[in-house]
């Protein structure tokens, strides 16, 4: 017996939907729990956003859950509010829509928690799912860092310099140069003046005719 194609069809869509429902057998825990920032719940506001991730540890579908006005969530694995059970990555932001300063800019979005909850590889916050129901609080602090991280800035090459060649140092005795002399200090020695006795004889004898000649 031949099977039409229109019957082909139906065998491979209830194919999928067992893989499906045999997938979903798995989905056996739910998580619920508050979001605090400085031991307050965080009070979403209709302009914020806010949404609580899981991502397995060991890999699988990540799971995630929108923040209520309250600080309450819900974990949800794609349109299933449930998740399998296993060990969990937690990671958390908080965002507030920033109208568009131009007419043709899409809306942005500025950072309300720290910026390191935001990556589950840093916020620090791991959680271990069990069957059934689950309540896990979390806990943020305001000063566990910035809310946005700057990048990191760009590597400038510099100018490679070259290395100044030194000669190396001959063993052996100095060779001194030739000696300079110092010059002696510009002093002038006081001239003595001349007594009786350093005077010329010629001078004394001028005197003793003078004196011989008076009467």
């Amino acid at each position: 017996m031949a099977i039409s194609r229109t019957n082909k069809l139906c065998l491979l869509l209830l194919s999928g939907v067992g893989l499906l429902m045999t997938g979903c057998t798995d989905l056996t825990a739910k998580v619920t729990g508050t979001v605090y920032l400085d031991d307050k719940p965080v009070n979403i506001t209709s302009s914020q956003r806010g949404m609580v991730v899981f991502r397995p540890t060991k890999g699988g579908a990540t799971c995630t859950g929108l923040i209520g006005e309250s600080g309450n969530y819900s974990v949800s694995t794609g349109s299933e509010s449930a998740l399998v059970p296993g060990d969990y990555l937690v990671s958390v932001q908080v965002l507030e829509s920033v109208p568009p300063k131009g007419g043709d800019d899409a809306p942005s979005g500025k950072p309300i928690t720290p910026a390191l909850y935001a990556d589950p590889l840093t916020s620090g916050l791991s959680f271990v799912v069990k069957g059934g129901a689950n309540e896990y609080d979390i806990k943020l602090d305001s000063s566990a860092g910035p809310t946005v991280i700057a990048p990191p800035e760009p590597e400038v090459d510099e100018p490679e310099v070259d290395e100044l060649e030194v000669e190396p140092a001959v063993d052996g005795p100095a060779v001194d140069g030739p000696e300079s002399k110092p010059t002696p200090p510009d002093e002038t020695e006081p001239t003595a003046k001349p007594t009786e006795e350093d005077q010329p004889e010629s001078a004394n004898s001028a005197e003793s005719e003078g004196d011989s000649s008076e009467p």
